[in-house]
């Protein structure tokens, strides 16, 4: 039903606003797979931040809008959750990626004719097109893209590639690996103030900044990138201002102390701990120890009482963001691998899967969805740790049958 001509013009509406090199590319594509007997149409290029937090909104309250700064978005709870990411978290939204679906005979969209989409991710890749189909967490055959080098943390932070058609905030202040700048110096001094790390304050930001950023990030519930952009350096302003009227009052507390008979406390004061996430028996899951693996008391990761040999399998009941909670204490996450589990579905139809990939795409889950179509229809997905969790909440929350 498709001429080739019809293709490319489709194509080119669809590619408005995409990076000029990625629209040769994908006209190119088109063309290839069309001399091959196969018919793409484009279906999407440049997904604004705007209509990318439009989808996020979709299955969310206001409250969770607004505890990602997403106020001015109206939530659409009624509606299908269809997207984990937020405006700026997709290479959509730097025109820098474009998805295409094969077109039968007939006219009709097939979505699922697996060695077709592998036959042109191979005449993308020759093109210099990065796959989806080569992802390793959720495999999305339809997407093409070219980052240029760059990651979504730099392009948040303003960085384009040459010839981008997405204009370029005039000021973007960024910390990442090897920045050398007065702002590098200030974080530096800023996550010594507030115990994150003991960084040199030189103004050069080397491994161990990258890292105290992460970890800054990790506690703070931030995309964990190791660079600070807009988010993490207003997170830190923050938090320094939490800090410093916390100490203010502190300051108080002692002066009206010292008016006061002094008086010896009844106990020492317990020490802030990190907080931890409790997974119950529901949800808990096993791990084998890499190493010979201490037990802490605390979750802090202070007083070690034991020592399981390397090897060991054992339960994980809660988690804070550098440890696991296991019977007679904690871990260290780095010491264990959370030990990988099947699970099978049963009567998971058509719409159920596409469904599921979509939670799988959303939440980054690196596995397989293997779908089962004979008989009564089913699948298996092998998961382990966090993302095990993950994958049975969502099974459950459907009320979807499993085991």
């Amino acid at each position: 039903m498709y001429t080739l001509d019809d293709l490319l013009k489709k194509a080119a509406i669809k590619l408005d606003g995409v990076h000029p090199t990625i629209q040769e590319k994908a006209l190119k594509l088109i063309t290839n797979a069309y001399s091959k007997g196969i018919k793409l149409l484009v279906t999407q290029g440049l997904r604004t931040v705007g209509y990318q937090d439009d989808l996020y909104a979709q299955g969310r309250t206001q409250a969770q809008l607004n505890a990602v700064g997403l106020s001015d978005v109206t939530a659409k709870p009624g509606m299908k959750r269809v997207t984990n990411a937020r405006g700026g978290y997709s290479y959509h939204n730097y025109g820098l990626a474009f998805d295409i679906v094969v077109v039968k005979d007939n006219g009709e969209l097939d979505w699922n004719t697996t060695s077709l989409y592998n036959k042109v991710g191979t005449y993308g890749k020759t093109l210099g097109l990065e796959w989806g189909g080569d992802f390793k967490s959720i495999k999305d055959r339809p997407h093409f893209q070219l980052t240029f080098g760059l990651s979504l943390a730099q392009l948040r932070a303003g960085k384009r590639p040459s010839g981008s058609l997405i204009e370029i905030p005039k000021t973007s202040p960024i910390v990442e690996l090897g920045s050398r700048s007065d702002l590098t110096k200030e974080l530096q001094a800023n996550l010594n103030t507030l115990k994150i790390a003991k960084l040199d304050v030189d103004g050069i930001a080397g491994n161990k900044t990258i890292e105290a950023i992460k970890i800054f990030q990790k506690l703070y519930n931030l995309a964990v990138d190791g660079v600070a952009g807009k988010d993490t350096l207003a997170k830190i302003k923050e938090a320094l201002a939490a800090a410093t009227q916390k100490t203010d009052t502190s300051k108080e507390d002692e002066k009206t102390t010292e008016k006061a008979p002094v008086q010896k406390p009844a106990e020492t004061p317990k020490k802030d701990l990190p907080a931890v996430t409790s997974l119950g028996d529901k949800y808990s899951f096993q791990v084998k120890a890499k190493v010979d693996t201490g037990v802490y008391k605390n979750a802090d990761l202070s007083e070690r009482q034991k020592t399981l040999k390397k090897d060991t399998v054992f339960s994980v009941y809660g988690y804070t963001y550098a440890s696991w909670a296991v019977p007679g204490g904690f871990v260290q996450m780095k010491d264990v691998e959370p030990v990988p589990v099947t699970l099978t579905t049963g009567g998971l139809n058509k719409d159920m899967e596409v469904e599921f990939r979509i939670f799988l795409k959303g939440e980054g889950v690196d596995t397989e969805l293997n779908v089962h179509a004979k008989g009564n229809p089913s699948a298996e997905i092998r998961v382990a740790g966090l993302d095990l969790v993950k994958v049975k909440q969502f099974l459950d929350k459907k009320d979807w049958y499993y085991k």
